[in-house]
């Protein structure tokens, strides 16, 4: 089911269908958490799974293949935010992140594969803490979306080979109901 899933979101980039590529995304990460901390409520384990898998620096590959040049210092999405845009979009279908993780938010959404490099941005703003010192403060960011449902599908790939048999779906997608198979007795 997870492959199906990963297949479908796929799709839904490749024509012209971002949202639910983006809810099917944070769907798998849900997924994933259940199966790694069941002892964790929803919350926690969405976050810690995400922190876990997802939360890294950008890779010498990812950065040598970037058409613009990666700020360094760039403070990683994390699974706060991440949760934080799963429950808009997933209970208010409002693709957003709240606020308090960040003022502006945009979804950069092309529908071809080209020009890919830039996972996300972000603008800063600087002030003058009370110590005297300059502290920067994130003020708009803008997430790839096309770069961040990969990455989310890649990094569940591995991990559902990896736990494939901790994974219990009871149910199937049929084109025919159960009861219509048995009395023309059709075996699939």
């Amino acid at each position: 089911m997870i492959n199906k899933l990963i297949e479908e979101i796929r799709k839904s980039l490749d024509n012209g269908c971002p949202f639910a590529a983006l809810s099917l995304s944070l769907v798998l990460i849900d997924s994933c958490a259940k199966i790694e901390f069941p002892e964790l409520g929803n919350k926690k384990r969405y976050i810690a799974w995400y922190d876990k898998h997802l939360t890294e620096k950008l890779s010498d590959e990812e950065i040598n293949n970037c058409r613009f040049h990666c700020i360094e210092n760039i403070p990683e999405i994390n699974g706060e935010t991440i949760y934080s845009l799963r429950c808009s979009v997933l209970h208010e279908g409002n693709p957003k992140i709240e606020e308090k993780y960040i003022p502006y938010f945009e979804l950069l959404y092309q529908e071809t594969d080209g020009a890919r490099c830039t996972y996300y941005t972000v603008d800063y703003e600087g002030k003058i803490n009370e110590n005297g010192r300059q502290k920067f403060i994130a003020k708009k960011m803008c997430i790839n979306l096309r770069t961040f449902c990969e990455r989310i599908c890649k990094t569940v790939e591995i991990f559902y080979k990896e736990n494939s048999e901790k994974f219990n779906f009871n149910y199937n997608i049929v084109n025919m109901d159960y009861h219509t198979r048995k009395i023309f007795g059709i075996k699939k």
